[in-house]
C-alpha cells in the first residue's frame, strides 16, 4: 500500500463522514420533532439488566429522567451511514456485510429503546443483557459465517503489512469485532463507516 494509496483513502473516508455528518445534522430536527410530539422518553432503570436494584444510580440520576430525555436518537446515525453507503459506497459486494451488521445492531438499539419507552422491560427498562448478548452474539456469527463461506473472504488487510490469512477464525473475529461496535453504540457507527469504506476495496 502506497502514500498515494493511503491519502486516497483518507480523503475518501473523510468525505464520506462530513457527508454522513450533514445527512444527520438535517435529520436531527425531524427525529426531535417527532420524539417530542409522541414523547419517546426515556424510562429510569431501576435494576440493571441482570436483575440487580440499581438504588443508588436512580437517585443520583433521578432529577435528569424528570426533564423527560428523548431516546431512540441512535436511528439518526444508522440512517444517516446506510444512506450515505448505499448512495456513495457501494462498489464492492463485501460492503452488505459491515451494512448488514450496522442495520442489524440498529434494529436490536430500536427493539431495546422501544420496551424502555413502553415500560415493557419491567425495572432494567430494555432488553435483558443475557437476551441483548444473544442477539448480536447470533448477528455477528452468521454475517461472519456468510463472509467466509459464501464470499470466500478468509483474511484482512492490515496497513503497511498486508493480508493476513487466517482462515475460518474470520468468522469469529467477524462476531467479535461486531459485537464490540454495536454495543459501544454511538462512537462506533462512526468507525463503522470507515469500516465500510476499508471492506469495499477487499478483492
Amino acid at each position: 500500500m502506497t502514500i498515494e494509496t493511503v491519502t486516497y483513502e483518507m480523503v475518501d473516508v473523510f468525505l464520506l463522514s462530513v457527508g454522513a455528518f450533514l445527512l444527520a445534522m438535517f435529520l436531527t430536527p425531524i427525529y426531535t420533532f417527532f420524539a417530542y410530539r409522541y414523547k419517546f422518553w426515556k424510562k429510569q432503570r431501576s435494576h440493571s439488566t441482570d436483575g440487580k436494584a440499581l438504588e443508588v444510580f436512580t437517585k443520583l440520576h433521578a432529577a435528569k429522567f424528570r426533564r423527560n430525555i428523548p431516546t431512540m436518537a441512535g436511528i439518526i446515525a444508522v440512517v444517516s451511514i446506510a444512506i450515505t453507503t448505499l448512495l456513495f459506497n457501494l462498489d464492492r459486494a463485501q460492503t452488505w456485510l459491515p451494512l448488514a451488521a450496522l442495520v442489524s445492531g440498529g434494529i436490536v438499539g430500536l427493539i431495546d429503546d422501544i420496551i424502555n419507552i413502553k415500560g415493557l422491560g419491567g425495572g432494567a427498562a430494555g432488553l435483558r443483557s443475557g437476551l441483548k448478548f444473544a442477539l448480536i452474539t447470533v448477528i455477528g456469527v452468521g454475517l461472519g459465517w456468510f463472509f467466509f463461506a459464501k464470499l470466500g473472504v478468509d483474511s484482512f488487510h492490515v496497513p503497511f503489512i498486508g493480508e493476513v490469512a487466517i482462515g475460518w477464525l474470520i468468522v469469529p473475529l467477524f462476531a467479535f469485532v461486531t459485537f464490540g461496535l454495536i454495543y459501544i453504540r454511538r462512537a462506533s457507527l462512526w468507525v463503522m463507516l470507515v469500516a465500510l469504506r476499508s471492506v469495499s476495496r477487499w478483492a
